[in-house]
Parts: structure tokens; C-alpha cells; sequence
């Protein structure tokens, strides 16, 4: 005999059936949540090329994606931070990406100067669960239209390390990781195009303040991202940043910096604490500063006999004199062109000579002579006596020095008298009586 059953909404208590109900469902949670679990977030290990541009194809590999055609999002979001923009895919598998750089991504760059500049972008796979933001070593950079990007061959710094794997593609002393964070160009060493290297700059402003780095439109560090401030001197030791970096660059770029333009004593003091003018005229080291070794500055990089600020902005250059005179109320002299001397070359006219024992306007007064108090230092202050592109200073009867006064236009320096004396045309100036007269103690060089 069959028996047969009420359903069981009529058999079982209205109380009994709300309980089973919430059962059923509390039993069901754990499935679902199982289910979930099986799910994997979508993870990206790589992403190719390493830079791209407008449409160009980024390649993303990684696992747990959703095969087929517009099943995935990819999110991007500048490294430094920001909002999201959802970019759409052209194809997938479960672990590889295919989409093109939109106008959204290039539109969001940042920027210098108002100019769109390479900027790096994380990623985010969507693909029915959301994964984490890539945590590739390179996220990809993501660069102006207008910049080409790189080939699988791009070799920037020529080491025969392909830009995809090189650290450093430009090789100047900043890897691409660190240039991504504070958004220099990773293929160029200069990137605001001041004449001064990324790294030099970079380095400079943690001497000056080691909690600024150099991110745009900072200041007042040194800036590599600042195509204005090569001729600025932050650290206040009479070089200015580009020309630091000259004596820096020529002595083959060394990390630590043997200059830097954050420091008046950079990481390499003279090792033994001469002053090397000091040295070659028998006087006292450190003359400026005292402190037991040489500041920038007070160096001598070529070994000339003259320091580092003399041959760039003291009395070893005609612009020094020239501003000199101009203040003073004094006349330069114009009959011959001169030349001024490069601080890192010993010998800048390659006549065999060093710069400090030779003769800019060959009166028979070398440089050094011409330019300190002889014949030694006598104290620790350096006295600036004549102007060594006079050849009528300190001796006006040297052989180089012109016999006869301008007849129109202003005599120079030491014939500089308010009105010419009466005297024929062509007058023989060293017969006559000039305002100034050579110091006392000076012995002629040679």
C-alpha cells in the first residue's frame, strides 16, 4: 500500500518552514562562497613594451583573466597616484592581454613646463573579480604622441643591453625605476635640457636638503625637470651648477660626486689639504675657508696653479675685469682680442706652458704674478693687484704694452688721463707720464 505525503508547506508548521527556509539558505552561503574562492583574482607578471605611445599594442601576461573578447577591463592609474581610467581590451586568454594606449591614458600624462612628459602607469586586470595593481619592477611609460617608442633592439646608451632589460637605458647614473618615480626621461640624460646631466642635479639637491628630491616644479633644489637653473649657485661657493658639472663630467662623471652644487666640499677634499695656488707660491693652505681642506671653489681640477673659481668667474677671465673697470670708471684694452682660460685644461693654449706661468698678454708678467701680491702671500688674504689682459698693467714700458695713446675715442688703463696732454699726432705714450704707476716689489717673470 502507497502512502502519500502532503507538500511540505502543508505539513510542516508555518514556524518550522521559516526556520528550514533560512536553513537552506545559511547551507547555501558556504557554496557560494566556495565558488568565489575557486575564482582567482587576476594577477599580471609582465607587461611589453616597457614604453608606449597613442594605439600602440601593450601586451599584458599574468593568469586568471577571462578568455574572449571584451570580457576584460584593464584599469590604469599613474605610479605617483590618482584616479582610475578604464581602457578596453581587444583580446584575451587566461593569460595574456591585448589592448591599444587610449587617447585617455596619453591625456592624463604629466606634465612640465605645460608640456606632456613620460609618466609611468600601474595597471588593474578586471576579469569578473578585480585584481591587484601590477608590481612589475617597470611598470610600463607611457609617452607623448609626438615621442617614438622603443623597438625590441633600442639600445640608447650603447652597452649591448637592449632597452627592455637595461636598468638604466640612458646610463646616467639613475635607474629607470627611480627616473619613473620622479618623472625624468629614462632615455635621455638631460631631460629639461639645461646642459646638465639628470643625475647631477638629482645628487646635487640631496647635498643641499636630503629630503628634496627633485620632483616637478620643486624649489629651490636643484632641479632636473628645471631647464632655468644650470647657472644658478645654491650651494654659494662662486660655481655655478653648470659649471660644477663641467669639472664633474671631465673628470668622467664618478659617483659619489666629486662636485656637486649642493655642497661647498664635496665627498673628495684634496687629500693633502693644500691650497695648490698656496702650494706653487709657498704659501698657507685653505686661504678662503680655514677648515683644514679645499672647497670647491678653492680647488684646482688641472693643476694649473689656478683655482677652479678664478679661471671660471675671478680674475683669471676678462668678464671679471671687465665688470671690474666698469666700476672702477676704467678703460680696458682694445688694440688685441685675448683669450680666456678653460679650467679644465692645464695648458689651454698648448704652448707647453701651465696657465698660471703663462702670459695671457704676453708683457712679461705671468698670470699668477699679474693676478696675487708678490712675490709670495704674505697673509691669508689673496689680493688681486692688475689685470693680466692689459699688457700696459703693471709695467707700462713691457714689450707688448702700445707705444702711442688712442688719438680719438678714451685711452685705456694706465692712460686713462681725463684730457690727452698737447702733443702731436702719434705721440709716443711711454715718453710721457701715465696716472698710474707699477706696485712696488714687483720683479718682472723670467
Amino acid at each position: 500500500m502507497s502512502t502519500s505525503f502532503p507538500p511540505l508547506s502543508v505539513r510542516v508548521p508555518i514556524g518550522l518552514a521559516f526556520v528550514a527556509t533560512i536553513g537552506f539558505g545559511v547551507m547555501a552561503a558556504p557554496a557560494q562562497a566556495r565558488r568565489r574562492r575557486r575564482e582567482s583574482l587576476p594577477t599580471v607578471t609582465s607587461v611589453l613594451p616597457t614604453s608606449a605611445s597613442l594605439n600602440d599594442i601593450l601586451v599584458i601576461k599574468g593568469k586568471d583573466f577571462r578568455a574572449g573578447t571584451a570580457k576584460d577591463t584593464v584599469l590604469f592609474r599613474k605610479a605617483s597616484g590618482g584616479s582610475f581610467i578604464f581602457a578596453p581590451t581587444l583580446a584575451a586568454t587566461t593569460t595574456s592581454i591585448t589592448l591599444r594606449v587610449p587617447q585617455s591614458v596619453v591625456d592624463a600624462l604629466d606634465t612640465a613646463n605645460g608640456v606632456a612628459k613620460a609618466t609611468r602607469f600601474q595597471l588593474r586586470v578586471i576579469a569578473g573579480r578585480t585584481g591587484a595593481l601590477t608590481s612589475v619592477e617597470r611598470p610600463p611609460l607611457i609617452l607623448p604622441a609626438s615621442v617614438a617608442t622603443d623597438s625590441p633592439t633600442k639600445d640608447t646608451d650603447g652597452d649591448g643591453i637592449p632597452d627592455s632589460i637595461d636598468p638604466d637605458d640612458d646610463n646616467d647614473g639613475l635607474s629607470d625605476a627611480l627616473e619613473a618615480q620622479i618623472g625624468t626621461d629614462p632615455d635621455k640624460v638631460d631631460t629639461d635640457g639645461d646642459g646638465v646631466w639628470d643625475s647631477f642635479e638629482f645628487e646635487s639637491a640631496l647635498d643641499l636638503n636630503g629630503a628634496a628630491l627633485p620632483y616637478p616644479g620643486k624649489k629651490p633644489w636643484p632641479n632636473p625637470l628645471d631647464g632655468s637653473d644650470a647657472n644658478d649657485d645654491f650651494d654659494g661657493d662662486g660655481l655655478t651648477m653648470a659649471q660644477e658639472s663641467k669639472l664633474w663630467m671631465a673628470a668622467g662623471h664618478p659617483f659619489p660626486l666629486n662636485y656637486s652644487d649642493g655642497t661647498q666640499y664635496a665627498p673628495s677634499p684634496d687629500v693633502d689639504g693644500l691650497d695648490v695656488d698656496a702650494v706653487k707660491t709657498g704659501g698657507p693652505a685653505d686661504l678662503r675657508t680655514g677648515v683644514g681642506y679645499l672647497s670647491d671653489d678653492e680647488k684646482d681640477f688641472d693643476g694649473d696653479g689656478l683655482s677652479n673659481w678664478s679661471e671660471f668667474n675671478g680674475p683669471s677671465t676678462q668678464a671679471y675685469w671687465a665688470a671690474l673697470d666698469s666700476k672702477l670708471g676704467e678703460n680696458p684694452y682694445t688694440l688685441r682680442p685675448f683669450s680666456d682660460l678653460d679650467p679644465t685644461n692645464p695648458d689651454t693654449d698648448g704652448d707647453g706652458v701651465l696657465d698660471g706661468l703663462d702670459d695671457q698678454d704676453d708683457d712679461g708678467w705671468n698670470n699668477l704674478s699679474e693676478q696675487y701680491r708678490a712675490p709670495t702671500y704674505a697673509t691669508n688674504e689673496i689680493a688681486y693687484m692688475v689685470n693680466p689682459f692689459n699688457p700696459c698693467l703693471p709695467d707700462w714700458h713691457s714689450p707688448t704694452c702700445s707705444r702711442y695713446a688712442p688719438v680719438t675715442g678714451t685711452a685705456w688703463t694706465p692712460f686713462d688721463l681725463p684730457t690727452l696732454p698737447t702733443a702731436p699726432i702719434g705721440w709716443d705714450v711711454k715718453a710721457g707720464a701715465p696716472t698710474d704707476s707699477p706696485t712696488p716689489g714687483y720683479v718682472p717673470a723670467g
